[in-house]
């Protein structure tokens, strides 16, 4: 596999709780065989087979196995030793994709149970707390659209804990349709728009990745 097709860990709304598991891309399994193996537990590829593997645990690394022509290779994929994963929300906000930083948008927090949202840093909810699939864990929602805003919680210990560091921003510009931003989020008409970049420096920035949104099944 190459650095471009390696599999994300990646969140989706399933039955009115969330998942989350790994998004393994077709170009992988194409033309291999594919194993996850997590803490001697055989994963299994989402009932839906869209390339969605869901974990057994979120505590654990994951062993990512292909085997094809060429020989086989073997992907340590590690969860890290936070006990909290964060996700950035595509815009119908029912899939997401594991991210360390905040910027702008939608972004999904699971996190252990016993943790309550830090209202006094994060403002109140708009959501409440949704299920996980994976015991011991919530989710809870937050939009971002002000520098100020943070994502805090409270652990059993009642302890404040703010979860991902404000990265660069980056805002498109351009002719904005505003009468639909509350029900889509922002649209643009006309020319395409551009890319602005507050909070940093463009000779930091390594990659850019843009996704194309449709209808049906891995629609990005």
């Amino acid at each position: 596999a190459t650095a471009r097709s390696r599999p994300e860990i990646v969140c989706w709304k399933r039955e009115r709780e969330w998942v989350v598991g790994l998004e393994i891309p077709d170009d992988i399994t194409r033309n291999s065989n594919v194993t996850l193996i997590q803490a001697d537990t055989l994963l299994s590829e989402d009932k839906r087979g869209s390339g969605l593997w869901p974990l057994a645990q979120l505590d654990t690394g994951v062993s990512f196995r292909i085997r094809d022509d060429s020989g086989d290779c073997a992907i340590d994929i590690q969860l890290g030793h936070d006990e909290h994963l964060l996700f950035k929300l595509s815009g119908r906000e029912d899939m997401g994709r594991r991210v360390k930083q905040i910027s702008s948008g939608c972004y999904l927090a699971v996190v252990p149970e016993k943790w309550q949202r830090d209202k006094e840093k994060a403002g109140t909810a708009p959501i409440t707390p949704e299920p996980v699939r994976q015991d011991g864990y919530q989710a809870y929602i937050f939009y971002i659209d002000d520098p100020s805003n943070v994502i805090a919680f409270r652990d059993e210990h009642n302890q404040s804990i703010v979860i991902g560091s404000r990265g660069p921003q980056f805002h498109l510009v351009g002719h904005e349709i505003h009468e639909e931003r509350e029900r889509y989020g922002p649209l643009f008409g006309g020319p395409l728009p551009r890319l602005r970049l507050e909070n940093g420096q463009w000779s930091d920035v390594a990659t850019i990745v843009v996704g194309e949104e449709r209808g049906g099944e891995q629609r990005w």
